[in-house]
């Protein structure tokens, strides 16, 4: 029987010889064929006869699968003679296997580990601002920040209201201004809510505010 490897390229050899037709002219092919699969395979004859035919990898055909590997010779381009006959099964050239070998030093023991699960932190609205928002400490530097982020703000006008940049614009405002007074992460969150609680108040912005809602 003929082997044939899903994942190993073959090359089929043989030596062919003809009488009365001229060797040149003939052709070679390999024919594998089950009730499922007809596969041709063209291969070439040399000066001296030499009949070498490569064959792929065979990985769409399923393991172990049999059938009949004919080798066709065709000469005079309509006369097809069948020189050799054989059966063939297809199989996988390299086979990988693991044995999980237990532990010499696997003991069972009596640790347990018990995990606590906290539960998620809301993100807070606009609505919910006034109890969670830190009060302003006279004494830091947030005043000074609020009037900076103030002033910066109403500088860009009316582009505070175009969709494009609106969102941007407030964003990166107030996180420049907490960098520079180097804010903590309270303080920088009372920043923003200041800022916006303000521009809630003119209705120029109103679509500012309306977008940090659905954020």
């Amino acid at each position: 029987m003929y082997r044939l490897y899903k994942d190993k390229e073959e090359c089929f050899e043989c030596n062919i010889s003809i009488e009365g037709a001229d060797l040149s002219k003939a052709k070679a092919r390999l024919v594998l064929e089950n009730d499922e699969y007809t596969l041709l395979f063209d291969g070439e004859i040399d000066t001296n006869g030499k009949c070498t035919i490569g064959i792929k990898k065979l990985k769409f055909l399923p393991e172990n699968l049999q059938g009949t590997l004919k080798l066709e010779v065709i000469v005079d381009d309509d006369n097809y003679f069948v020189p050799y006959e054989d059966k063939f099964t297809i199989e996988t050239g390299t086979k990988v296997t693991a044995e999980v070998v237990e532990s010499k030093h696997s003991k069972k023991t009596n640790t347990k580990v018990l995990v606590e699960v906290s539960e998620p932190r809301q993100e807070s609205t606009l609505e919910e601002v006034t109890e969670a928002t830190k009060p302003i400490n006279e004494s830091s530097k947030l005043p000074e920040a609020l009037e900076e982020t103030h002033r910066k703000l109403k500088r860009y006008g009316n582009r505070l209201c175009e969709h494009k940049e609106r969102n941007t614009i407030v964003r990166e405002t107030i996180a420049e201004v907490s960098k520079k007074y180097n804010l903590n992460t309270p303080d920088a969150y009372t920043v923003s809510m200041e800022v916006l609680e303000e521009l809630k108040k003119s209705k120029k912005y109103l679509k500012v505010i309306d977008y940090y809602k659905n954020q």
